[in-house]
C-alpha cells in the first residue's frame, strides 16, 4: 500500500475526465489462495497449506465475526467485485506501466525482507 495506491491517482489525475466517475481495480493480477499460499511458501520457506471451511466452522471458531467473514468468502465466490464493465476504466486506459506496480510476489519480497515472517 505505500507505492500502487499512488500510481492509480496519479494517472487518474493524468487522464481527467476519461477516469471521473470509473472504477478501476487497482490490482493487475489475480490469484487463487493456493497459489498465493505456495509463493509464501517459496520466499519464506514455510510451509503453508490452504484448507475448506465449513461456514459453522468459522461461526465455531470466532463466533458472529466468522459468520460474516465466511459470508464475505462465499460472496467472492459467487461474485466479482471487480468485473470490469462500462463503469470501470483499465489500466492501460489510465496509462499505467505494469512493470511500476508492485504485484503480490513483489509485496510479499517486499515483507519477508523486513522480517515480516519471522
Amino acid at each position: 500500500m505505500t507505492v500502487n495506491p499512488g500510481i492509480w491517482v496519479r494517472q487518474a489525475l493524468a487522464t481527467g475526465p476519461a477516469s471521473f466517475g470509473k472504477y478501476v481495480n487497482v490490482a493487475l493480477e489475480r490469484w487463487s489462495f493456493r497459489e498465493m499460499m505456495d509463493k509464501w511458501s517459496e520466499i519464506t520457506g514455510k510451509p503453508g497449506l490452504v484448507v475448506q471451511v465449513s461456514e459453522e466452522a468459522w461461526t465455531k471458531l470466532w463466533g458472529p465475526a466468522g459468520t460474516e467473514l465466511a459470508w464475505q468468502f462465499k460472496y467472492g465466490e459467487l461474485c466479482d467485485p471487480w468485473e470490469a464493465n462500462d463503469d470501470f476504466i483499465s489500466a492501460e486506459e489510465l496509462g499505467i506501466d505494469s512493470g511500476e506496480v508492485v504485484g503480490f510476489e513483489g509485496t510479499i519480497r517486499g515483507l519477508a525482507e523486513k522480517s515480516m515472517f519471522n
